[in-house]
């Protein structure tokens, strides 16, 4: 395959086959490399990222609640049972919310019962993590999250939201033409349309 001048057109006199990496070779050659453009989480699917996404911070950034309940001490329940039920202090917490500096761990309602005095009677004792999620346990700071190149699905939105903007740095779409020889318009050009 010949190229005619700077035109970037292959010479229509070189009728000859081409291997694949050969065309793939020329067509990348030829191509500028594409801009980069910022767009919004909602507008991110189907994009190509043009950055690597790392995370800001550890994700979660604190210990939460994986469910709602009691938020406790687990050392604190040691020896509950059913024929010895244990008040302990307690706090109730909804699923991802942070727990309090205090507790280790999260009862469940459905084992444990509110005496409305910020306690709880619990029935079974809990180990320490129970129902939690720790703080990193997605991610630790600065870890990678999604790597550059990647075509962003709705896998990727919950990782991509972290970043503080709310937008995702993108490859820009390309203008393309598709121009038919032999064709033309009224004036003797070439017909192109462009999408």
């Amino acid at each position: 395959m010949k190229r005619s001048g700077d035109t970037g057109i292959c010479d229509q006199s070189d009728r000859g086959s081409v291997s694949l990496e050969t065309a793939i070779a020329w067509i990348d050659a030829a191509t500028p490399c594409l801009l980069t453009e910022q767009v919004s989480l909602c507008n991110a699917p189907g994009r190509v990222l043009s950055e690597d996404h790392r995370a800001d911070s550890a994700l979660p950034p604190c210990d939460r609640a994986v469910l709602d309940g009691f938020a406790v001490r687990a050392q604190e329940s040691v020896g509950a049972s059913a024929y010895n039920p244990l008040s302990l202090p307690a706090r109730t917490v909804a699923a991802g919310e942070t727990l309090p500096a205090e507790a280790d761990a999260v009862v469940p309602f459905e084992h444990a019962q509110s005496d409305e005095t910020d306690r709880a009677v619990l029935v079974e004792a809990v180990t320490p993590g129970a129902n939690v999620e720790r703080q990193g346990a997605i991610a630790e700071a600065g870890a990678m999250l999604v790597l550059s190149g990647t075509r962003v699905t709705a896998r990727h939105i919950g990782m991509l939201a972290t970043a503080a903007s709310g937008k995702v740095p993108v490859v820009r779409r390309p203008a393309c033409a598709f121009c038919w020889p032999g064709r033309s318009d009224r004036n003797g050009s070439a017909t192109a349309t462009v999408r």
